[in-house]
């Protein structure tokens, strides 16, 4: 770099070269002394446990629209090719009998109901439903329905919605599982069959559901095409429970459970289960898997794989007391569990009701759609994400008022929106990208900036000030830079006095 100083006395050159000789530590500017800014490197990748943390991230986003679904217990989702959008069956309304079926389409950001020309399932709360890509049907099971006898309790009934023809049919074969709630399935690819797992029982006294059966082992499959259920409960497999999560891992491949409740889900505070059990599809062998970290017992969480994380997703349940507003991913083959922050999230608070917290449906076009609460969320996983950087630097911009500061912060990497926290250290705070600030006295300040990006990861960087007195009428002032050369990769400014419009050398 080629730097011309011109007019300056033999003593500033002198003291220019022996500057400029030393290791750089500092640079000059018309507000005073400014410390290069410190470089702050956060991962976006917010794992916990052994292994090396993957570059991945994720983050929600809120995007109920003004039009859809009313929240009253019991929705249950699948996503749909056919339809190119998330199926809904649920109670959506204050009575029972408002089941109805709805669309949601995240490209077009909106819901509509379908209105099947069919009777709809009676099943209010408590079913589960999974998509079969063999078939292209929907395969909805068991639940709570209200019976000829006006007794309410659970049942075992087995339908299929067809997407293209816009209707349901009941096509409860014999042989079914026993009637249950709040069970948890999934579809499996390799044998082509529907795994479900577990569930409540759940009986009626005085026709209302007042006894609280006993939880479910039992592991069935269920084919489609066949209509047939089959029981393949082996001696080793996971504890009696309900609510708990499911998916399929093709990287596994294997099918995943995670948590649950032994216990009676209308007091969650009671008791939660935090255990990881995989499932041979092949097999269908249990596995109990013991990762050295892995997520705080709960129940009701919802579990799906999503292609875009390459990583079985979990979020949301509740256990001892409180519910959880985070989310998990689980890698089989390594069988590692890693938190995954984000700065917001659904609150999915458990209820009084007998159902799941909220729903999980993965969507091709590279989000995750959650219901709940009558609210809309999709949630983005994001893979080979750069480490989030930061670098802050200040400048005064008019050397008339040397207590102005403007300073600018450099990000890099993460995953954008960023949000910004700057402190200058005089107690004054701003959220500015590139914020100005003015000293009401001098002195050295020490300003710091936190960068969070969407997926909750942070960066911080800090710069030094020294903020000079105020000159008074007549005496001399910073005014202008006369050189800059760049030494051990910093920048060394040299700075002369003036007072006046005219640059000129103040004498010593």
């Amino acid at each position: 770099m080629k730097t011309t100083v011109r007019h300056l006395p033999p003593f500033v050159l002198i003291a220019f070269l022996i500057v400029a000789a030393a290791p750089w530590s500092a640079r000059w500017a018309p507000g005073g002394l400014l410390e290069p800014g410190s470089q702050s490197i956060a991962s976006s990748a917010n794992g916990a446990g052994p292994g090396p943390r993957v570059s991945s991230a994720g983050y929600w986003t809120n995007v109920t629209p003004s039009y859809g679904p009313v929240f009253a217990g019991g929705a249950t989702i699948a996503y749909v090719p056919e339809l190119g959008g998330t199926l809904l069956f649920g109670r959506t309304g204050a009575s029972p009998v408002l089941n109805r079926t709805w669309l949601y389409n995240s490209s077009r950001n909106n819901w509509t109901t379908l209105a099947p020309t069919s009777p709809v399932p009676p099943m209010f709360a408590g079913a589960s439903m999974v998509y079969d890509p063999d078939s292209g049907k929907v395969v909805l099971h068991a639940g709570i329905r209200v019976f000829e006898d006006l007794c309410v309790r659970a049942t075992n009934d087995t339908w299929l919605y067809d997407p293209l023809a816009n209707t349901w049919t009941n096509v409860t074969p014999p042989d079914s599982p026993p009637p249950r709630i709040e069970h948890a399935m999934t579809y499996d690819p390799m044998t082509h069959r529907v795994v479900l797992f577990g569930g409540l029982d759940l009986s009626c006294r005085g026709r209302i559901p007042e006894y609280i059966g006993p939880r479910l082992d039992d592991t069935w499959v269920y084919d489609v095409a066949t209509n047939t259920w089959t029981n393949v409960t082996s001696p080793v497999a996971p504890p009696a429970r309900s609510v708990a999560g499911l998916a399929y891992d093709p990287d596994g491949p294997a099918i995943v459970l995670f948590g649950g409740a032994p216990v009676d889900q209308r007091y969650p505070g009671s008791w939660a289960l935090g255990d990881t059990w995989s499932l041979d599809p092949t097999t269908y062998a249990w596995d109990d898997v013991h990762p050295e970290s892995r997520p705080p017992d709960r129940a009701g969480a919802q579990m799906i794989y999503d292609a875009d994380a390459r990583a079985v997703v979990m979020y949301g349940g509740c256990g001892y007391g409180k519910c959880d507003r985070d989310a998990w991913w689980y890698d089989a083959p390594s069988e590692i569990w890693m938190r995954m922050s984000s700065a917001d999230s659904p609150d999915f608070s458990y209820t009084a009701t007998l159902d799941r917290l909220g729903a999980l449906a993965y969507d091709p076009r590279g989000v995750l759609v959650a219901y709940g609460n009558s609210e809309t969320w999709e949630y983005h996983a994001v893979r080979g994400v750069e480490p989030l950087v930061a670098w802050a630097s200040g400048h005064a911009t008019n050397a008339a008022q040397p207590r102005t500061l403007s300073f600018t912060i450099s990000v890099t990497g993460g995953v954008p929106p960023y949000r910004y926290s700057w402190a200058f250290g005089d107690g004054e705070t701003s959220s500015d990208a590139n914020p100005a600030h003015t000293y009401p006295a001098p002195g050295d300040y020490r300003v710091t900036v936190v960068v969070t990006d969407a997926a909750d990861a942070y960066a911080t960087s800090s710069v030094g000030v020294s903020v000079p007195s105020l000159a008074a009428s007549g005496e001399w002032m910073p005014y202008a830079a006369s050189a800059a050369v760049v030494v051990g990769g910093g920048s060394l400014v040299v700075w002369w006095w003036t007072r006046g419009p005219r640059a000129r050398i103040r004498r010593l």
